[in-house]
């Protein structure tokens, strides 16, 4: 039994990437929400491909910093 809801889940996700810079949030939307390809988000942001892996690492390193998240699913940062 998981102690949030599924709708609390969602809405604090939605919350934490609120808090991330616009750039961030655009592309885990379009790569998790949405299934783009990298290649995809690199032509809505007008970026390479490779930028948009770079962009993605630092706004997935941003958010493992989540206390809230943190405190939901463990501690889910890499070792």
């Amino acid at each position: 039994f998981n102690e949030y809801e599924e709708s609390d889940t969602q809405r604090v996700i939605r919350e934490e990437l609120s808090k991330l810079l616009e750039q961030y949030q655009t592309v885990l939307r379009l790569r998790y929400f949405e299934n783009k390809t990298l290649e995809a988000i690199g032509t809505v942001i007008h970026v390479n491909k490779g930028s948009v892996q770079q962009i993605e690492h630092r706004a997935l390193r941003e958010l493992r910093k989540s206390k809230v998240l943190s405190q939901m699913y463990g501690d889910f940062k890499r070792h």
